[in-house]
């Protein structure tokens, strides 16, 4: 599995344009499913962080995975990813399922999209985002190990404490000492 992110800025133009790569390209995607939020719910975020002076206003993860998720497994590793960066299932404002043919022909074709309101409306504090290559990679080795997945190499799989894991991702190390991650 993978777990990729990006900061959307504060602004108008940066929130309708990440609203129409989640919503309105279907020619980009087979098929575009809205599981959570609303156009109105991400506008409130981007007001909010506005409102309290914050450069990003949301937090964009990617999940996606080769092998076949069911929605049980797709719901932990959002639960998963909300542990680890601190925020709730209220503070998702949009959450899309896209679904394409992949370049591969063997991967899975459905990958999911999370929009996460970055700024407490009612503190203003902002969500951590720090040190994120480092956490999404923990939450993907820990998910793989717990779902009996294929464990992909990582570059900071040091990440991940749990000896019985990091014994089992020894062996993805390469010659140098380093690990590579694997893409989709």
């Amino acid at each position: 599995m993978i777990i990729k992110s990006t900061r959307i800025r504060a602004t108008a133009r940066s929130m309708t344009q990440i609203v129409r790569h989640l919503l309105d390209k279907p020619d980009e995607n087979e098929v575009i499913h809205l599981i959570r939020g609303s156009r109105a719910d991400v506008r409130m975020a981007f007001d909010d962080a506005r409102d309290f002076g914050r450069k990003n206003a949301a937090a964009h993860f990617i999940l996606a995975s080769q092998e076949k998720l069911d929605p049980r497994q797709v719901r932990d590793a959002i639960a998963m990813i909300g542990e680890e960066f601190g925020f709730s299932r209220d503070d998702v404002k949009l959450c899309v399922r896209h679904q394409k043919s992949r370049h591969d022909g063997e991967s899975w074709n459905q990958h999911f999209h999370l929009l996460v309101q970055m700024v407490n409306p009612e503190n203003g504090r902002v969500m951590d985002m720090s040190h994120s290559y480092a956490r999404q990679e923990k939450i993907e080795r820990i998910f793989e190990v717990k779902n009996g997945l294929r464990l992909l190499k990582g570059r900071h799989n040091r990440a991940v404490t749990d000896p019985t894991i990091r014994d089992r991702l020894a062996g993805l190390q390469d010659a140098t000492g380093s690990s590579r991650r694997a893409g989709i």
